[in-house]
């Protein structure tokens, strides 16, 4: 058989969402922490190939979000990638990226969302006060 991922889903006692745990093929089947919590469904969405090409990626989790749907990652900028700016701003970043598992969405819906990732970017303080939030 040609396995290329094994995926763990955990409930978790009070937290409506499971604890979802992913080891892919293309890591040894060592658990990718970017995708931690992510249904592998959904994990193609939110584009993380993009951000790490530029930037080395850490995932800071999805419990500051109540609903679960919004992921946040600390990102400090790669030397190549400083390399080909140099005017780059050269501290650490916060990214909230969000996927929503609600099939019918509306402005509502969307608004609550947005809401919902700008609460959990300011719950976060990081130690650089110059970081940008993204």
């Amino acid at each position: 058989a040609d396995i290329r991922r094994v995926t763990f889903v955990i409930p978790r006692a009070n937290h409506p969402l499971p604890s979802v745990f992913t080891f892919r093929e293309t890591a040894a089947f060592t658990e990718d922490h970017l995708y931690r919590d992510i249904e592998p469904e959904m994990s193609y969405q939110l584009e993380m190939l993009r951000l790490t090409k530029n930037f080395s990626v850490t995932y800071l989790g999805a419990h500051l979000s109540p609903s679960g749907q919004v992921y946040l990652y600390k990102a400090a900028p790669k030397a190549s990638a400083l390399a080909h700016d140099k005017k780059a701003n050269k501290a650490p970043r916060i990214f909230a990226r969000a996927v929503s598992f609600i099939g019918e969405f509306s402005a509502g819906t969307f608004e609550q969302l947005l809401v919902e990732a700008f609460n959990a970017v300011d719950s976060i303080k990081t130690s650089d006060q110059g970081a940008d939030n993204h």
